[in-house]
């Protein structure tokens, strides 16, 4: 009789186990479930839409370089095209500007023979532009434009402020400061590079980011001192802070660093495996949403999370992009070659996901499955716990089992 109560009671103790670790399984597999389910539910919802507010060869337009928004209404744009003297006289540099979010354009300045590289909006009424002639500006919202001497550039050139007052700029290989809104341009001696600058982008008074042909430049002390960090050529930069930003190469895709410092493998993001696309322009308004513009497959992509996946938000073919600008995650536009411009106000939809690095099978629109964050800790914590609790009912059964033992003798 003894033996067979000990027997029945080993019997119960291992079937309470098989149905501890089977519920645990359980559960742990809803979870798991509901986290992913709903992670992917996303990839369904309404996709994105860009609107075309002037469409390719509406005007005479060569191309948009640079467009950028001081709030979701007013905006300002800057290419190379025709203002209406001859069609094959493309050659003029052009600045546009409008009031209702991009429906309309007025031009606000045109000069023949002149390259517009970039341009910097400091303030509602302050816009700066640097150009093959020299850095241009206005103070009254284009009214008057006027050059700074000794800023011409024949080589590309950007400019940035800090502020109102102080501002960089990279004219002819070389970098000058200005402590004066601009009233005079100083040579910034501490830098030793020989390198055209396609973007700058300060951080709070002591970092500021650079990025050009050769790579990508770091001080940390308010340009005192650079570091060079990265020997590819750089396109261009979406800086977040002081340690995080991401860069966009040239034909290699797009990198990130976490720590200000040391930089990721080049990802390429694409329609197509092992299509390498060249993208011209990216922005990330924070950690997780961040877009790319260009003449690769597709024209705009789109990421929610940090990178980890990208989604097709509007075909290249018949248009291709140059640059774009988000006021927030929602509202954004794209500007790109033969006049086009886009808008879009739900920039934070979905669309066909990409491939990444190649991965999937090359066919538009599958690539691996990348869990967010949130399931990966998920996960994890399964991972440790399961078999935590396994040992801790293995544990509870040989004590009860020592004790059976000990009552029976």
């Amino acid at each position: 009789m003894l033996e067979r109560s000990n027997s029945e009671e080993r019997g119960m103790i291992s079937g309470r186990g098989v149905v501890v670790r089977v519920s645990i399984l359980i559960i742990a597999l809803m979870i798991s479930s509901v986290a992913i389910t709903s992670y992917e539910t996303r990839t369904i919802e309404p996709q994105a839409d860009w609107e075309i507010l002037v469409d390719s060869y509406d005007w005479e337009i060569d191309y948009w370089e640079d467009i950028a928004f001081y709030n979701a209404t007013e905006g300002w744009i800057v290419g190379t095209g025709d203002v209406g003297t001859k069609y094959e006289d493309r050659s003029h540099g052009i600045v546009m500007h409008t009031s209702n979010g991009g429906v309309d354009w007025e031009l606000m300045f045109s000069e023949k023979d002149l390259t517009i590289w970039q341009m910097e909006v400091v303030g509602q009424n302050t816009i700066w532009l640097a150009t093959t002639q020299g850095l241009l500006h206005t103070e009254n919202r284009g009214g008057y434009w006027e050059y700074s001497p000794g800023t011409a550039s024949l080589y590309p050139a950007t400019v940035k402020f800090r502020n109102s007052s102080h501002g960089l700029a990279s004219i002819s290989k070389g970098m000058k400061y200005t402590n004066d809104s601009g009233d005079s341009w100083h040579t910034l001696d501490n830098w030793n590079f020989e390198e055209s600058l396609y973007k700058i982008n300060f951080v709070g008074y002591d970092v500021i980011w650079a990025c050009g042909y050769s790579g990508i430049f770091r001080s940390s002390d308010g340009g005192t001192s650079w570091t060079h960090q990265k020997d590819t050529n750089t396109r261009a930069m979406s800086v977040l802070n002081e340690t995080e930003a991401w860069a966009l190469s040239w034909g290699l895709g797009v990198t990130h660093s976490t720590d200000g410092t040391i930089w990721s493998q080049d990802a390429i993001v694409s329609g197509w495996s092992y299509q390498i696309d060249h993208y011209l322009d990216m922005e990330f308004i924070d950690e997780d949403n961040g877009w790319l513009v260009g003449s690769g497959d597709p024209a705009v992509a789109y990421t929610p999370d940090g990178g980890s996946n990208w989604y097709a938000q509007m075909a290249s073919s018949p248009r291709s992009l140059r640059a774009m600008d988000f006021v927030n995650e929602t509202h954004g536009w794209a500007a790109g070659w033969n006049g086009v411009i886009a808008r879009t106000e739900n920039g934070n939809q979905f669309g066909p996901r990409l491939i990444k690095d190649g991965d999937a099978f090359g066919v538009m629109g599958i690539s691996t499955l990348r869990i967010p964050k949130s399931v990966g800790l998920v996960n994890i914590i399964l991972l440790i716990s399961l078999p935590v609790l396994f040992l801790v009912e293995r544990v509870v059964f040989v004590i009860r089992r020592e004790r059976t033992g000990l009552v029976r003798r």
